[in-house]
């Protein structure tokens, strides 16, 4: 019984040692396929500059942005079919007392977020639900420049995962 116990170790051992090295993710691959650079303000910047042609975002790469969703619009309600629209904005003081907002428009479609966005919003908060002035955390790629309600121009990105910042 101690040989089989010693040999299980052994091999759970050798397992645990080389499973790290078959998954090894090397920086340049990653670096490929997600963009750490792109903010909400630099593709604002993109979207508005004559100076930054909108050459200068890689639609082939992934985006991590962060900003609190200033509204909420579901396009196609149904589950199988669901689609939403959400403006993230984020801003930066400008001296003491101007404030300067960037916008972009993520379109998050699929089942999988019916049960993040609520039709309403709870009269409870409701953890993993993301509702209008929420903050949050979105994995997105570049569409095409969009214009906005205000009449500036800002990106339509398609959104891939979301989670709320507490």
């Amino acid at each position: 019984m101690e040989k089989i116990s010693g040999f299980a170790l052994t091999a759970i051992l050798l397992l645990l040692i080389s499973t790290p090295a078959l998954f090894s993710v090397d920086k340049a691959d990653f670096d490929n396929i997600i963009d750490f650079s792109v903010t909400i303000k630099t593709l604002n910047q993109t979207a508005v500059d004559e100076g930054s042609p909108a050459s200068s975002i890689d639609l082939n790469k992934l985006f991590l942005l962060n900003g609190t969703a200033s509204s909420i619009t579901i396009i196609n309600s149904k589950e199988n079919e669901f689609q939403v629209l959400v403006d993230l904005v984020s801003g930066e003081w400008l001296g003491l007392e101007d404030v300067k907002s960037y916008h972009c428009l993520i379109l998050f479609e699929g089942p999988e977020f019916y049960r993040i966005f609520p039709k309403r919003k709870p009269k409870q908060p409701v953890p993993g639900l993301i509702t209008t002035n929420d903050r949050i955390m979105v994995v997105a790629r570049a569409i095409r420049q969009v214009t906005i309600e205000t009449g500036k121009k800002s990106w339509l990105l398609e959104g891939f995962y979301v989670r709320t910042i507490r």
